[in-house]
């Protein structure tokens, strides 16, 4: 009698009730979270899902493990034989489907034009971006469709009570699977589109228990994001105490239970409804990026704020070779230009800002043929182009970092020379003219002489330069003033000896740096540092590639002001390079 009782006691949009769910373990009611169901990085992540793995995933799911499909029926209404959510197609245009038609040998009938179920989801996902998990766990808790092993015609016009209200019947013209599927993710998106026009918002909301709703009252409750507020705009209830004691079962008459579902299934079957602080979400990955890049560098052509990628190694050609990406917020690359004439042993390629616009110039660092270090000053156009502003040819040959450093917060650089000497380091840093001429700021000549890394960073909000220095066995912040003089911060000790790479980041947008610690044992961490100079730790990796050579902060038109990270591998059959979000909880 399930599904009598089902239809006649339970409306679909608000009441559904399904068996148990096939998670390890069980949740805990006391954990529903009422103002955050699911955080928005989730529930709009389209790319979590294949169609293949989600067809896959409707036949593990399916009870009993196959379609129960000539079932007896007590309801003439919905004879046999019965199709599985799994081996259900439709014709979009036609809307002519598969339902309960078989061939002599008892596989499911295809349809003209017909695209299965899971076709469906994964497009309605992409169409609209949405997690196809979403979808996937709405068609569960709305008609029991992913678990069902003889489901109801019923239940395909109803699949995700898209515009099935619960105070009166479902509008005929969106009857069938897959206008409920795309209308459900259509809606969610214009739900997150247009939070302003809503009765239910971010903030302080009361929520209804329960359509009745004299009887059973409200909670107050704040949301924290708009995925939770699309979830309450789409089945405007949350669950009572009743419904969480009893979170796979029933509470009492004032229990509602569509968003307690929603959060129990998600959970059980794809994991947390909450991102944990650093986790990485893939934008995109190139696996038409060759291994022959040395470096990768971030620079902002035309100046607003947007970066590009600048890739340089050596050609076939044995000349310096470059290109240079525009990178959209989707992370897709186009390239703006290319340069195959290069130098190819410049040490160092440099972006700064030397006059303060905002847009980068370039500063080409090696030895030269008369055995001096050798600089040179281009600008750049938005096209990539270069225009040569200066060129150095006395400087020492043996500088082990140039680093663009702004000691004033005017948004030009400064830059600082450091070398390491046979008993001292030496640090030297100029201020640097339009033209592209070095004043000296200030010159120091008893700096350790074993620093590895030098890092410019921004823990104080205010886009003057601090910076953190590293050793093996010591490693020191320091406050720049506009003088040059340097002030220390705070002494480190214990740090890990074997950092490869340290990295400076916004990885939530408020200007002040994150910092990534990597090495070559593929392991990775990540910190927050503070404004007293304190770090504390966010996330710890252990499942990184062993073998990225590069990893560089982006900046991308991509609707916020968070930094995405750039790994990048010149090792031969290394890792696919990709671009990624560290996802920040807020």
């Amino acid at each position: 009698m399930r599904k009598l009782l089902l239809f006649l006691l339970l409306s679909a949009a608000l009441f559904l009730l399904t068996p148990l769910s096939t998670g390890t373990a069980q949740l805990n009611g006391a954990d529903f979270p009422h103002g955050r169901i699911i955080d928005d990085e989730i529930f709009t992540d389209s790319s979590t899902m294949t169609v293949a793995e989600i067809q896959e995933f409707f036949e593990s799911k399916v009870s009993g493990g196959a379609c129960d499909r000539n079932r007896p029926t007590y309801n003439d209404d919905f004879p046999p034989p019965y199709t599985c959510l799994f081996e259900f197609q439709q014709n979009p245009v036609t809307n002519e489907n598969n339902y309960g038609q078989f061939e002599p040998d008892g596989t499911p009938s295809s349809v003209p034009g017909g695209i299965s179920a899971a076709e469906i989801v994964w497009q309605a996902a992409q169409d609209h971006d949405i997690n196809p998990q979403v979808l996937i766990v709405l068609l569960q808790k709305e008609q029991g469709l992913v678990t069902d092993n003889w489901p109801w015609t019923r239940q395909y016009s109803r699949a995700t009570g898209y515009l099935c209200p619960d105070t009166a019947p479902c509008d005929p013209a969106q009857a069938d699977f897959y206008k409920q599927v795309d209308g459900a993710a259509n809606l969610f998106r214009f739900y997150l589109d247009n939070l302003d026009i809503y009765w239910y918002g971010i903030g302080q909301n009361n929520i209804y228990y329960h359509p009745d709703l004299a009887r059973c009252g409200t909670k107050s409750i704040n949301i924290e994001n708009a995925a939770t507020v699309a979830l309450y705009l789409y089945t405007p209830y949350t669950p009572n105490q009743a419904a969480l004691d009893n979170l796979y079962g029933t509470g009492d008459s004032c229990s509602a239970y569509g968003n307690r579902n929603f959060w129990r299934y998600f959970n059980d079957w794809f994991g947390s409804t909450s991102i944990e602080n650093g986790n990485l979400l893939t934008i995109d990955s190139y696996d038409d990026l060759d291994t022959s890049w040395t470096k990768t560098l971030r620079l902002d052509a035309r100046g607003n704020g947007d970066d590009e990628l600048l890739l340089y190694g050596v050609g076939d050609n044995g000349r310096g070779n470059a290109k240079l990406y525009d990178v959209a917020g989707d992370g897709s690359l186009s390239l703006l230009t290319e340069h195959t004439t290069w130098r190819s042993n410049w040490d160092s390629i440099i972006p700064i800002d030397i006059d303060g616009d905002g847009s980068s110039e370039l500063l080409f660092y090696g030895v030269g043929s008369n055995g001096r270090g050798n600089g040179e000053f281009y600008d750049l156009d938005g096209d990539g182009s270069m225009s040569h502003i200066k060129s150095h040819t006395t400087w020492r040959s043996n500088w082990d970092s140039i680093i663009p450093i702004d000691i004033d917060g005017d948004g030009s650089s400064e830059l600082l020379f450091y070398r390491k000497g046979a008993t001292k380091g030496t640090g030297e840093i100029y201020d640097i003219d339009e033209n592209g001429s070095l004043s000296l700021i200030t010159r120091r000549k008893s700096w350790l002489n074993r620093w590895q890394h030098i890092i410019p960073l921004n823990f104080q909000g205010n886009q003057a330069t601090e910076l953190l220095f590293y050793a093996e066995d010591i490693s020191q912040t320091y406050h720049i003033g506009a003088n040059g003089s340097l002030s220390l911060s705070k002494s480190f000790s214990g740090w890990r000896p074997t950092w490869e790479l340290i990295v400076p980041v916004d990885i939530d947008g408020d200007s002040y740096d994150e910092l990534i610690f990597y090495d070559q044992n593929g392991d990775g961490e990540l910190y927050n540092v503070h404004q007293n100079s304190n770090f504390s730790s966010i996330r710890a990796y252990d499942d990184w590639s062993d073998v990225w050579t590069n990893i560089t902060p982006l900046s991308l038109y991509d609707g916020d002001d968070s930094e995405e990270i750039f790994f990048y591998s010149s090792v031969t059959d290394g890792p696919i390079p990709t671009l990624s979000n560290i996802l920040i909880n807020d």
